[in-house]
């Protein structure tokens, strides 16, 4: 099976050849508790969204945002959409500064995991207690590689991904 990712960016100003690789996968779940609204079509609209309104204000970053709508995740085939970006973009991965994968849905988030060089953690350490402590979000934990970002991490990339609440159910 063939995989085809969505894939944009919003060239970083100063540093446009450090990229922040972001997103969600596409492909989705069609039936039991964890269908495609949280697995993963919440992921992967909610960093779009995040897109959208930088590119609508008009807000230019310091480093290049890539977004990435992987798909193939959900077939664990080994041509999917992680694969495939690893492989299309291995030129590039020493650019690559993090993937963030935003897999786990849109109910309320708890922190994030976060795999790589101690000197990123800290600095996700510093963001968290700075900001996200306000809305009891400050979890940080050793569990940000996911199925699209470990291509990425076994390439020496650093990786998050979101962590949020969860029922037993998944229904939210």
């Amino acid at each position: 099976c063939y995989s085809n990712n969505l894939i944009f960016e919003i060239k970083g100003r100063t540093k446009p050849n450090e990229i922040i690789l972001m997103g969600g996968h596409i492909d989705s779940w069609d039936t039991g508790s964890q269908t495609g609204a949280n697995d993963d079509g919440a992921g992967f609209i909610t960093i779009f969204e995040a897109m959208r309104l930088l590119l609508k204000t008009g807000y230019r970053p310091q480093r290049t945002l890539r977004f990435i709508a992987w798909s193939g995740e959900e077939w664990g085939d080994p041509d999917n959409g992680a694969q495939q970006y690893a492989r299309d973009h291995a030129g590039e991965l020493s650019k690559h500064i993090l993937a963030f994968e935003n897999d786990l849905g849109s109910t309320r988030l708890v922190g994030f995991g976060y795999n790589g060089p101690e000197a990123g953690k800290a600095v996700v350490k510093d963001i968290s207690t700075r900001y996200l402590s306000l809305i009891n979000a400050s979890l940080l934990n050793d569990e940000g590689d996911g199925a699209d970002t470990s291509p990425l991490y076994s390439a020496g990339v650093p990786v998050m991904a979101n962590s949020v609440y969860d029922t037993l159910d998944h229904k939210f």
